[in-house]
């Protein structure tokens, strides 16, 4: 019998089953005959043992799961969803994502058939939703909607799901987390909130959160640094940070911490270089001066000192 589901001879495989041989019959290396089709990709012999009755979601001898586990190639898979099968594993949830086209189907195929598999977690901690931002918005909303707690949970490096969204620059479903009141300011174990992160990659991940009037632009992390500071720094070591720099100043609700006032003075401390400044960077240090100039009273001041020295004037000469 073993033979003929490998072979895809399904008219001896039917003459096994109609003599009542039973469709969860073990081979010998201990795997249900269901499991030995989805192995050697015999979708003519996984119909019809399903046909016949047999279970989709009975393990082998040696306690693995399947069939799915053993399952290559979309239409595989699909069948034996429909039949039941559970997903029993990340990695098996990682490849149902990862090698199908649109595989938001078969992911609400294997929550209607158990959401068991919706509370497992890797070594990192990380969730099958912590997992799902990677892939696509559509499957975030399918698996944040089945289970609406594993938005908080957080990793071994105290990341949530949407920190995961921003540092692997998945902006659909970032957005899409965003649109349900999903906490941006929350930290992880270094203190940073996901706008920290997002300075470190690129503009599009910054407007994301800027955009959004309850982030806090000037937020410290674990070593006092704002993200205003860390994108200067970033820009200081690579020169490629100045679009994210000059959006944060031309943000009204900057703030210029002296962490950034010290990542500023080291991008234009004085070195042989001098010649070699960028025009772009001078750019930067006038839109870094007028809100610095502002916040610190320079201009009340100068004014200040500008009226006393007019009501001088008459008395000096």
């Amino acid at each position: 019998m073993a033979w003929a589901v490998k072979q895809g001879r399904l008219d001896i495989l039917q003459m096994y089953l109609k003599a009542g041989v039973d469709t969860n019959f073990y081979t010998l290396y201990g795997v249900p005959m269901l499991s030995h089709a989805a192995y050697e990709g015999q979708i003519g012999s996984a119909r019809i043992l399903l046909r016949y009755g047999a279970d989709p979601c009975l393990p082998t001898l040696c306690g693995g799961q399947a069939p799915l586990i053993d399952t290559e190639g979309p239409n595989m898979v699909e069948l034996v969803l429909r039949a039941g099968a559970k997903i029993t594993s990340l990695k098996l949830f990682k490849f149902i994502c990862c090698d199908i086209v649109n595989p938001e189907h078969l992911v609400q195929l294997a929550i209607m058939n158990g959401t068991e598999f919706l509370a497992l977690k890797d070594t990192w901690g990380e969730t099958v939703l912590h997992k799902a931002v990677r892939y696509s918005e559509g499957l975030t909303a399918l698996i944040s909607k089945a289970a609406p707690e594993l938005l908080h949970e957080r990793t071994s490096d105290g990341g949530i799901v949407l920190y995961v969204a921003v540092d692997r620059g998945c902006v659909a479903a970032a957005r899409y987390l965003i649109a349900l009141n999903e906490i941006t300011d929350v930290v992880n174990m270094d203190g940073e909130t996901a706008l920290h992160i997002a300075v470190k990659r690129d503009l599009k991940r910054v407007q994301l959160l800027t955009g959004r009037q309850e982030v806090d632009i000037n937020g410290l992390n674990a070593s006092n640094e704002t993200p205003l500071s860390i994108a200067i720094s970033y820009h200081t070591i690579s020169r490629c940070y100045f679009d994210i720099v000059d959006h944060l100043l031309r943000d009204p609700r900057i703030y210029i911490d002296p962490m950034s006032v010290l990542a500023m003075k080291h991008l234009f401390r004085p070195t042989d270089l001098w010649l070699l400044l960028l025009f772009e960077d001078v750019i930067l240090l006038i839109r870094f001066l007028w809100p610095y100039t502002k916040q610190g009273g320079y201009i009340s001041l100068l004014k200040s000192c500008q009226e006393s020295l007019f009501a001088l004037l008459p008395y000096l000469f």
